[in-house]
């Protein structure tokens, strides 16, 4: 009984401190996120690197103002820390997926992406390419940006066609 009651104690005691640890670890992250010096803005803040490749604290920020619909500043500390953290890891691993479509030669042509922008835009039933830029820039993306992450999301696509064939 006693050695069954030190079991109990012992898994209770791991839970806790893999609860602290993932504290302190959210809080650090929360930190270094939220930090910035002076001259610092949050437009040019990076939340992450991967392989050398900056994520950028803005392109977090613009995605949960896309996916509230604007209403981030009505979430609580706690959901918005949270979104933060799922945005950034699904932005790293996009980004990791990526730089793999790079080194395996899968990249979209230029006019793959174009057509995949014409595909949004009549999924969209938007008329013309100004609508659809207008759309992008209610997002904060230029159609620069857009044909990147164009870009990204057909060779993700196509790094995962090629693995699942």
């Amino acid at each position: 009984m006693v050695k069954q009651l030190e079991g109990v104690k012992t898994k209770v005691l791991r839970k806790q401190i893999s609860f602290i640890g993932l504290a302190g670890i959210l809080l650090g992250a929360l930190a270094i996120a939220g930090c910035s010096s002076g001259s610092e803005s949050a437009d040019n803040t990076v939340a992450a690197t991967v392989n050398g490749k900056k994520i950028m604290s803005q392109e977090v920020e613009r995605i949960i103002h896309q996916q509230s619909d604007g209403k981030e500043s009505q979430m609580s500390a706690h959901d918005l820390a949270q979104a933060r953290l799922t945005v950034l890891d699904k932005l790293i691993q996009r980004e990791v997926l990526f730089q793999r479509a790079e080194q395996e030669k899968v990249l979209p042509s230029e006019d793959e992406i174009t057509n995949f922008i014409n595909k949004q835009k009549q999924d969209s039933r938007m008329s013309d390419g100004e609508e659809l830029l207008g759309s992008s820039r209610s997002k904060n993306l230029s159609m620069e940006a857009l044909r990147e992450e164009s870009k990204k999301d057909l060779a993700v696509q196509k790094l995962q066609d090629k693995y699942t064939e």
